[in-house]
């Protein structure tokens, strides 16, 4: 295939639309964009939190030796950005390994950043907890739900949402299968999202939640559940309600 960088109008797009539907940060998912995008981020001013991208096998000696060569180097290569204010190590255990060590290598390196060892603590294998970082981070889709703060790290829903419909040519893959697909339409897509949003608010006022991440801004190739479609031609929820119930999380 050919490979097309997206233009630097692509990469403020994202960044501009997050801003108008109330956001106030985003997690760039197992993905390293050009220093452009985080341009953007730090001059319009969206928080990040950035994984290292990962791999679901178990790794080799020389894969560890690799992965770890290239986790250093994302964060050196970043870490001028101010938009950037967490690191995350492993995703749901994806390739995870010496989370303990890997995550306190990440604080050492850069002790200006909230670190997270592994978002999604309760994903692929349930209840399986690391007990390091700033960042206690479960993923719970539909409804959102709760890690618990603790003493010792800040509590999180790293993942949640799973809103979504499919609208008839706007969709990357006609014959499916997708993810997310749940909903009626516009109407009742909103109402969820609204009613999720109610949900988060009453675990921040009253047991500690300190964010959410709801995925994703746009569908991707099988995943239906963006406020925009794929093509970004179509807002599939209702952006006004949707900007009203995120700020209302602030």
């Amino acid at each position: 295939g050919i490979y097309t960088a997206p233009t630097a109008e692509a990469l403020r797009w994202d960044i501009e639309q997050m801003k108008a539907w109330g956001c106030n940060m985003v997690r760039k998912h197992i993905k390293v964009e050009p220093q452009r995008w985080y341009y953007w981020c730090d001059k319009l001013g969206l928080l990040v939190w950035q994984d290292m991208p990962s791999t679901f096998k178990k790794r080799t000696g020389e894969e560890k030796t690799q992965f770890e060569t290239e986790l250093q180097r994302m964060i050196k290569s970043h870490w001028n950005h101010p938009s950037i204010v967490n690191w995350i190590v492993f995703n749901e255990h994806w390739g995870a390994y010496d989370v303990e060590r890997l995550t306190e290598m990440v604080m050492a390196l850069d002790p200006s950043r909230v670190v997270t060892g592994n978002s999604g603590m309760d994903a692929g294998r349930p209840h399986i907890d690391y007990e390091v970082g700033h960042i206690k981070d479960n993923h719970h889709y539909r409804p959102p739900t709760n890690p618990m703060a603790s003493s010792r790290r800040a509590a999180v829903n790293g993942e949640y949402g799973a809103i979504g419909y499919n609208i008839e040519g706007h969709v990357w893959d006609t014959d499916g299968p997708w993810v997310h697909y749940n909903y009626q339409g516009r109407e009742d897509a909103t109402a969820e999202y609204e009613n999720f949003a109610r949900q988060l608010l009453k675990f921040r006022d009253e047991d500690h939640l300190s964010g959410a991440v709801y995925t994703q801004l746009t569908d991707v190739e099988n995943e239906m559940n963006g406020y925009f479609t794929y093509d970004r031609k179509v807002e599939k929820l209702d952006r006004e309600r949707v900007r009203k119930a995120n700020l209302a999380l602030w």
